[in-house]
């Protein structure tokens, strides 16, 4: 099957989404195991792929962390820690030019020749490893990939020059903090990356610089391997490391590597030097530009048939030479390097005396040394864990306890902490050895939290260090008071010499008030002095910030979070507002144009959210003649207005032109032309302040609570308020207009003549008692007649209904007599005038028992009174009555000739006397009836 297997080598400079390409073939695979050079970057790419198709199928195996689910189908590996004789139907190896390098170099020659998936393997890396590829896998096809973004070289820039979203790049750790305290002090802080760092500490500081926090990041050449970051310009602090042997010049392919890290994707990007580094060569910055590099002819390589037989023999096949031309052996490496010094020692040669003691041996020498302290003690902490493993068999749990506990400390300075971090990566990697430990689970759980805990610690000494979070920006002394100095915190609060002065509130100084006048001038001028690169960095930040943290107010304001930024002001129409930003003069113009372009993208965004079936219709090229005009109209009113309005408008519309308005969402309703997606709460905030605006009132109206389909009146409301907030005003409270249509809908089926009552249905789609309904009728333009009458108490239940119970429960009325008594408010009776007679005074307790039960008595007898409301159409003007009949005149007759029957007489003064309705002898209360009834 590896004959019919695809081989590619997928080659080309930086941003070319070689990474990308990858990962998208192998996530085509069953199977498949991608080995990157960092840790770091095994992350990242475990992350993403974790994104795509769950936890539960990708597994992360690197020197010092393992995740492995039980139906792992992916496999994201450093290349050393990759597994072998998987059988995976996709392999790919990124990088791959690091063939070359000294001390790795070895094992990326060995994943070359060796690793191969079953169905697919991938090589990416530069164009310069093209003829080693060719010579040593003839099968190899090859794919060019060209860069996204153009590269330009823009020479030598002061560190204090520099644009934000550069990266500086130094060789050492010392250079790194130096450039990361030069840029805190001039501006304002920066993230630190480095190979060395916990990828949780690398991705917390790489956070800090993507979200914005801070505009700049200093880093070593671990940027250059794969790590994708928002940078636009690379900036070269040195052109020369130390390789672990011996300082050295870069290489122009080594350079193309880092500075390629500029302009991600489609954005082009910089590169240049800074601090003391000289200006690059011109045959270097065109080879850079155009990615052109002495092909590589050597690659590192060790032989891996290993001998077991004896020390001295896997010494020897650890340094046989290879016959190919293309391949050459490697430098001394550190893992061979401790096998010599243990050999060596005498009590580790007596311990080795199988081929199984010697493969142990080698185990243990394979340890990274992280410590980096010497080679000595690196030896001597090996020879210490061999003893353990060959003599027990694991390393004992209380020693390993002991070597973690002293290391788990989050105290002391940067230094301290990225010792500890490196301590713990040893033991780190001696849990997620099989075998070596007891409870592996415990010991690579309890080890990872440590290393966690490490990192957030070194997260915070470096953002302490580096980041003045007091001053995000530096502040400049005064040319006249030198010794004058401003500082910002978190906060806002702007301080002097120590002492608060005021605070600065979004793009605007707010002076402490408590400053006499003599001072006030000269500390003002010390602040906003100070302030100009803050204003800057924030008005960055802001245009960068998404939508979701800004918003408007019911007057008009913009907001940025909790700060004032803006406000709305009057534009060429409703629905394109002007904004005018809120930045002091001092800030400059370039802020204030920022902070303004970036007010009006959000109000933009925000009108087009809310608005969009109003301005769909308006950009309808299909509307024409009465519907296009009325259409505008409905535009104008932002997708609200009353019917009486345009009530000659509506009837010149026939059904075609009403069709085309409907596709749009627009409801003709019997009170209000409008569109339903227009009432929700965000449009209708937002209508209340467009229409306020264009209205030019001092003070806006704010709209309802959401949610409420009935509201009190509002006192001064301003012409087209209730329309605008999606009500309508009846009486002595608005309804909702949608719910008003639903209301008229049952309406139309009533007899608004003869009168009706209210109905349970209408009481619950206002929301309101019956009183309050009443109110509202009359607001539409009804009679409400109030009366009042005995409430007729439903049956009592049958005894066989209520076997197997002490009390039969009375049943429910099913006539429409129950609606109109759900739909009154019930109201006692009163008691006759005898039992409301107060007692005298003198009376005797006896006498005021007696005439208390008489009084209960009598109370119990009297029946139960309820109100109700008759309602006929009032004629109010502007209002007509959606139902059968008209509000005047004969009835109309049926189809007969007849005249139609009338239920009720239209007038109360001449309708006949009520049938009394007869007292039914089983109702419980029958007699105390009969009795009020003689009285009467």
């Amino acid at each position: 099957m590896r004959d019919t297997a695809r081989i590619t080598a997928v080659l080309g400079p930086t941003n070319t989404g070689k990474t990308h390409y990858a990962i998208e073939r192998m996530l085509a695979h069953r199977t498949g195991v991608i080995g990157l050079p960092l840790r770091l970057l095994a992350r990242e790419v475990y992350d993403r792929i974790v994104a795509l198709r769950g936890p539960s199928v990708v597994a992360l195996v690197t020197g010092e962390e393992r995740i492995v689910p039980e139906r792992t189908q992916y496999w994201v590996c450093t290349v050393e820690a990759m597994p072998e004789g998987m059988g995976a139907d996709f392999m790919a190896i990124d990088e791959i030019q690091l063939c070359a390098d000294p001390e790795r170099g070895h094992v990326f020659t060995d994943r070359l020749l060796r690793s191969r998936g079953t169905l697919e393997t991938l090589f990416m890396g530069a164009e310069t490893m093209k003829p080693a590829i060719a010579a040593l896998e003839p099968r190899a096809q090859f794919m060019r990939r060209e860069r996204f973004s153009e590269l330009s070289y823009t020479g030598s820039k002061k560190i204090s020059r520099l644009k934000p979203r550069s990266a500086v790049v130094g060789f050492s750790v010392e250079n790194v903090y130096a450039i990361a305290e030069l840029i805190r002090r001039q501006k304002g802080g920066c993230a630190v990356v480095m190979g060395a760092l916990s990828p949780r500490t690398r991705n917390a500081q790489v956070e800090m610089y993507q979200n914005g926090e801070v505009d700049y990041l200093v880093a070593t050449d671990a940027i250059g391997m794969g790590l994708n970051l928002d940078v636009s310009h690379v900036a070269f602090s040195a052109l020369a490391k130390f390789d672990g042997r011996r300082m050295r010049p870069l290489a122009p392919n080594e350079l193309a590597q880092i500075a390629g890290r500029a302009g991600r994707y489609m954005q082009p990007g910089s590169f240049g030097v800074t601090g003391e580094a000289q200006p690059l060569d011109d045959q270097v910055v065109e080879a850079i530009v155009n990615s052109r590099f002495t092909p590589i002819r050597k690659l590192q390589w060790r032989n891996d048939r290993l001998e077991f037989g004896s020390i001295d023999r896997l010494v020897r096949s650890l340094e046989t030479p290879s016959s190919d031309e293309w391949l050459s052996r490697g430098r001394e490496a550190d893992d061979l390097a401790a096998l010599k010094d243990l050999g060596a020692v005498a009590e580790v040669a007596a311990r080795v005396s199988t081929p199984q003691d010697v493969k142990l041996l080698w185990d243990v020498c394979r340890i990274p040394d992280f410590r980096g302290i010497s080679a000595g003690e690196h030896a001597s902490m090996l020879e210490r864990i061999f003893g353990f493993l060959h003599d027990g068999g694991r390393v004992p749990d209380d020693w390993l306890a002991g070597q973690v506990s002293r290391i788990d400390r989050s105290d002391g300075d940067i230094d301290t902490l990225s010792k500890r971090l490196a301590y713990i990566r040893t033991w780190t990697y001696v849990a997620q050895r099989k075998g070596w430990v007891g409870d592996e689970n415990h010991w690579r759980g309890e080890t990872r939290a440590v290393e966690d805990r490490l990192s957030d610690a070194l997260h915070g000494a470096l953002t302490q260090r580096f980041v003045d979070r007091r001053t995000s920006v530096l502040l400049r002394r005064l040319k006249q008071k030198e010794s004058l100095v401003a500082d910002v915190n978190d906060k806002g609060e702007v301080t002097v010499e120590d002492q608060m002065i005021g605070r600065l509130d979004g793009f605007r100084f707010r002076q402490d008030e408590s400053a006499s006048p003599e001072e006030a001038k000269t500390l003002r001028q010390a602040a906003l002095s100070a302030l100009a690169p803050h204003f800057n960095l924030r008005a960055d930040k802001f245009y960068n910030a998404p939508d979701t943290e800004m918003d408007f107010t019911e007057q008009g304001g913009l907001m940025w979070g909790e700060m004032a930024v803006g406000k709305l002001v009057k534009g060429a129409d409703a629905l394109k507002p002007g904004v005018m930003p809120f930045v002091d003069e001092e800030a400059g113009a370039d802020v204030a144009e920022k902070v303004r372009r970036r007010l009006q993208h959000f109000i933009d965004r925000k009108i087009a959210a809310g608005f969009e079936p109003l301005i769909a219709m308006s950009r309808d090229e299909q509307l024409s003649g009465l519907a296009k005009g009325f259409a505008f109209q409905i535009v104008e009113a932002l997708g609200v207005m009353p019917r009486d309005a345009v009530a000659d408008d509506v009837k010149a519309l026939d059904q075609d032109a009403r069709g085309q308005l409907r596709k749009h969402g627009v409801r003709f309703g019997q009170f209000t032309i409008f569109m339903p997606l227009l009432l929700k709460p965000a449009p209708t905030r937002l209508r209340l302040v467009l229409k306020s605006l264009q209205a030019g009132l001092s003070e806006f109206p704010e709209a309802p609570p959401p949610g409420l389909v009935t509201v009190p009146a509002v006192a001064d409301a301003p012409d087209g308020y209730y329309a605008d907030a999606g009500y309508r005003l009846a009486g002595e409270r608005a309804i909702r207009i949608d719910m008003l249509e639903r209301l008229a809908d049952q309406l139309r089926a009533e007899n608004s003549r003869t009168g009706f009552e209210a109905k349970a249905d209408m009481l619950s789609i206002t929301g309101t008692t019956l009183e309050q309904f009443a109110d509202l009728m009359e607001g539409l333009g009804y009679k409400a007649e109030k009366g009042e009458r005995v409430k007729v108490k439903a049956a009592p239940a049958a005894p066989e209904a209520a076997k197997g119970t002490d009390e039969a429960a009375p049943a429910q009325d099913t006539s429409s007599d129950t609606v109109a008594e759900t739909a009154s408010a019930e109201v006692p009776a009163e008691a006759p005038a005898e039992a409301q007679a107060e007692t005298p005074a003198s009376d005797t307790a006896a006498s005021d028992t007696t005439a208390s039960e008489a009084a209960a008595a009598d109370a119990a007898d009297a029946p139960e009174m309820e109100i109700f409301y008759t309602f006929t159409w009032g004629g109010m003007r502007n209002a007509k009555p959606r139902q059968g009949g008209k509000p005047r005149g004969k009835p109309r007759p049926k189809q007969g000739g007849k005249p139609q029957r009338r239920d009720k007489d239209q007038s109360r003064q001449s309708r006949p006397p009520k049938k009394e309705k007869a007292i039914d002898p089983d109702n419980p209360f029958a007699a105390a009836l009969m009795g009020f009834k003689d009285k009467s």
